[in-house]
């Protein structure tokens, strides 16, 4: 059946959201596999819409339980409203404030947003944790929900209407730039997994890997390559430890490629073993113009990066203690 949502706003796809955490648990877990508390059972307990105090509004707000502690979902959803400053800071003083009156023990931030959107945003970017509006369209084509059909399309609808907005904000250089730089990743890294789509500007181009939330930004302005780990900022010591540890075993390889030390640093509440590689204005120069030794030594850190996260997702495997 089709369904036409007209115009759809970020309050219809609040309400979305809002049905799916209470009528599947499957969905909740869309979310939380993302974060450390991945791998135990959650109840939904309460779910809210728009709740807001002077620090401003939360989109929305599900609380979960798994018997003894209980945790905050806190979620901002966007399909192509401008991202006010400081936004996700007034989501961590929310929930810094939420714990003191005891509402939930701990809570995590996301964006819930189409991946065009995200790959253009500099604020997105800074919440803790990111679903796509097409992971959750991806899911729901899988699910046997009554509603599910309906939500798929409603998505979809959603992600037209973001990219429709994201067209207006496109850098031409950059797309142009981003669209060789995927051209030679699928022709020579093929192994790799480049997520950011087509359509964006690729300031930040988004690598998955197969150990659990981790993930890559090759960030092309700023050069460097991040592996970062989600909630890490707190456990910045074994960051250390690991990033001492790489530059060991990698001595060799970092010193043939012209490249200086793995880094390990916090970013906003993630931390990120980092490599800096050349940089690129990727808005004003042609990829066909770049030196194409600056290129490999990027797609090097790229492709250490996500050995060590694939070998680590290996050793999960091994244990048993994988999601």
């Amino acid at each position: 059946m089709k369904f036409d949502f007209g115009t759809v706003s970020e309050r219809d796809m609040d309400m979305l959201f809002l049905n799916a955490f209470g009528s599947d648990k499957g969905f909740l877990h869309l979310f939380i596999d993302k974060t450390d508390l991945q791998g135990t059972d959650y109840d939904v307990k309460e779910v809210y819409l728009s709740k807001a105090d002077k620090d401003g509004e939360s989109d929305i707000t599900v609380i979960i339980g798994d018997g003894n502690r209980k945790y905050g979902i806190l979620i901002e959803d966007k399909i192509d409203a401008q991202a006010m400053p400081d936004q996700q800071k007034r989501y961590t003083i929310r929930g810094n404030k939420a714990v003191k009156r005891q509402e939930y023990d701990e809570y995590r931030d996301f964006i819930v947003c189409s991946q065009g959107y995200y790959d253009i945003n500099a604020e997105a970017k800074k919440y803790s944790y990111f679903v796509s509006y097409e992971e959750c369209a991806d899911y729901f084509r899988k699910s046997d929900v009554a509603l599910a059909n309906a939500w798929v399309q409603q998505i979809e609808q959603a992600i037209t209407k973001s990219k429709k907005h994201s067209e207006t904000e496109i850098n031409e250089g950059a797309n142009l730039f981003y669209n060789r730089y995927k051209d030679y990743q699928e022709a020579n890294y093929p192994q790799l997994d480049l997520r950011t789509d087509r359509g964006g500007n690729g300031w930040w181009a988004h690598y998955a890997t197969r150990y659990k939330s981790v993930y890559l930004y090759h960030k092309i302005p700023q050069g460097y390559v991040d592996l970062t780990f989600p909630n890490a900022a707190i456990k910045m010591d074994g960051l250390s430890n690991i990033a001492r540890t790489l530059n060991e075993v990698l001595e060799d390889r970092l010193q043939e490629q012209g490249l200086q030390k793995i880094l390990a640093i916090p970013t906003g509440k993630a931390g990120a073993l980092r490599v800096e590689v050349p940089k690129f204005d990727s808005a004003t120069v042609r990829f066909d113009d770049v030196d194409i030794s600056d290129i490999s030594k990027c797609f090097f850190a790229l492709s250490i990066f996500t050995e060590f996260a694939n070998m680590l997702a290996s050793a999960d495997n091994v244990t048993g203690e994988s999601r």
